[in-house]
């Protein structure tokens, strides 16, 4: 009986060895006690409304916020296609900030306030991508900020990296 309870307290001890150099190693794993990362540049920002417009750049990769035509001001007209030409625009104008290029979008995540208007997403959204375009997912959503009827968001990649 005395051996088990020997060979326990060895037992418990190895684990508790085991667990403090774990923790010790974490502090590694986790980056503690290291220079912190260089932040991304980060493009202006909204004001009141939360979150950020313009591109925000990182690694050679441009995040492109989430865009809806009530994005810069006013939505103006009312009908999904003008939503979705205003929408693309302002893509291309913040791809192109960032040093991209449509052609150098990798995905865009599409949300829609009604499947119904998928059809006419694709008639404004392809001629923007004439050699195939990105990866894409498209999804309908309750609710959408502003009274935009699309936002769309993603990344793109840098290819002519901004001077200054």
């Amino acid at each position: 009986m005395e051996e088990i309870r020997n060979s326990s307290r060895r037992g418990f001890g190895a684990r508790l060895a085991a667990i403090a150099g774990l923790a010790a190693g974490a502090r590694r794993l986790f980056g503690q006690g290291q220079e912190p990362a260089q932040a991304p540049e980060a493009g202006r920002g909204r004001g009141g409304r939360g979150g950020r417009r313009g591109p925000m750049t990182h690694n050679g990769l441009i995040y492109i916020s989430g865009i809806g035509a009530n994005d810069g001001g006013q939505v103006g007209a009312s009908d999904f296609e003008s939503h979705c030409r205003k929408v693309m625009e302002s893509i291309k104008r913040t791809v192109e900030a960032g040093g991209g290029t449509m052609d150098s979008i990798l995905q865009l995540n599409v949300y829609l306030a009604t499947l119904e208007d998928y059809d006419t997403l694709n008639k404004v959204y392809n001629p923007y991508f004439p050699n195939g375009g990105p990866a894409r997912m498209t999804v309908a959503v309750s609710g959408i900020p502003g009274r935009s009827l699309l936002e769309i968001n993603g990344i793109a990649a840098v290819v002519n990296p901004p001077q200054g």
